[in-house]
């Protein structure tokens, strides 16, 4: 198994592309003696990732089973994260709020999950 983690570990830089924001506008809560809560606006951010094809030796690579999609507030700082299984190079993170900078960065797992290194971080600021 320390031959799969090697060559998984050493595969060629993912490449992370942001295709489009979704604005959500802010959400109203009706209060029961009549007023109203306003909710954060929030953004859905759609990205979209090259799938690396080959380790860093140049061998095929032959066995990923999915992606984990890290994102945060802060450069190179991930507390959260998604899991994509399978081979779609996609995805769609919800429920960001607006007016902040939201760093992301892609690690490709096998079928023995073990991950990849992160992929360059990509940054966006979200709309006030």
């Amino acid at each position: 198994m320390a031959l799969f983690h090697d060559r998984l570990k050493k595969m060629k830089n993912i490449k992370m592309i942001l295709i489009y924001i979704i604005l959500v506008p802010a959400v109203s809560f009706a209060m029961g003696c009549g007023g109203v809560i306003e909710g954060p606006r929030t953004a859905t951010v759609n990205l979209t990732w090259d799938a690396p094809s080959q380790n860093a030796d140049g061998t095929t690579l032959i066995d990923i089973a999915g992606y984990r999609v890290y994102f945060g507030e802060t450069p190179l700082t991930y507390p959260n994260s998604v899991m994509i299984f399978g081979t779609a190079t996609s995805a769609s993170i919800g429920n960001l709020r607006y007016d902040r900078t939201v760093y992301f960065a892609v690690a490709a797992f096998n079928i023995y999950g073990y991950l990849s290194s992160y992929s360059n971080e990509f940054q966006i600021t979200l709309p006030k």
